[in-house]
């Protein structure tokens, strides 16, 4: 489980009770700020009187703080790490030991997507009105966590991370302006709208590039090599053993 002290970690099962546990956590904090809060807040300070409307204000409110949240999180975790601004970093160690700030990054997006599947079957809509685009949001949230699971139980957390920081970013200006929609704030959507597509083209160093060419790909060992504790060898997945060229400093033992 998730520790206290600040050593190295590697992914095992028991850390999905972490996430289980944040998931409750915000959706209790969802449930009440939305209630005390933002339903409030559009009412008497914006003028939104609609239920359906007041709705779509908690919502998109309460996910503006929550994305904002994570891009802090993922900016404190990542900044202070090698491979922050060099990709080929990423490869430098195969399974990559975890930090704990970078163990709890992960475990809170975890939380997250739990929270948004959760909130998406349970408390649909105070309205009772269904989403027309309920199925594909919930094939969109499994995807996500198994991707990020993918990523954490088979030590790929400097990938996973900064694609998870990536994303995160992106989603700040888009739940903005569907705030700002429901406030009434036609010009200042648009041009948050306009922004969307460009501030998720900004980043592409950041993607995952191998550091060499396909096809000097070889295989080095097993991924459950003998890395880490028992716990992280029966977490990873049996994929083919194919580890890229690691960096030309890199320390591989």
């Amino acid at each position: 489980m998730l520790g206290l002290d600040y050593g190295e970690y590697y992914a095992e099962l028991s850390d999905y009770g972490v996430s289980l546990a944040v998931c409750i956590g915000i959706t209790v904090v969802r449930l009440v700020i939305g209630k005390a809060v933002f339903t409030p807040a559009a009412e008497y300070v914006w003028g939104v009187k609609d239920k359906v409307s007041q709705a779509k204000f908690c919502d998109a409110a309460f996910k503006l703080l929550i994305w904002s949240a994570c891009v802090c999180i993922g900016l404190i975790t990542c900044w202070d790490k090698p491979w922050f601004l060099d990709s080929i970093r990423f490869w430098d160690y195969y399974p990559t030991p975890m930090t704990f700030d970078v163990r709890a990054y992960y475990l809170f997006e975890l939380g997250w997507y739990f929270h948004q599947m959760l909130f998406l079957i349970v408390f649909e809509s105070d309205t009772g009105k269904k989403r027309s685009d309920a199925i594909p949001m919930l094939i969109h949230h499994l995807a996500t966590i198994g991707l990020i699971s993918f990523s954490y139980l088979n030590g790929f957390s400097p990938v996973g991370c900064m694609i998870m920081l990536v994303h995160d970013i992106v989603d700040v200006p888009l739940e903005a302006a569907l705030l700002t929609k429901e406030m009434g704030y036609d010009t200042l959507t648009d041009i948050l709208f306009v922004n969307f597509p460009l501030l998720a083209h900004l980043p592409p160093r950041h993607l995952p590039l191998p550091p060499r060419p396909l096809g000097r790909l070889r295989a080095r060992r097993p991924l459950a090599a003998n890395r880490g504790p028992p716990g992280c060898r029966q977490a990873h997945l049996h994929l083919p053993a194919l580890l890229l060229v690691p960096h030309p400093d890199a320390h591989v033992p």
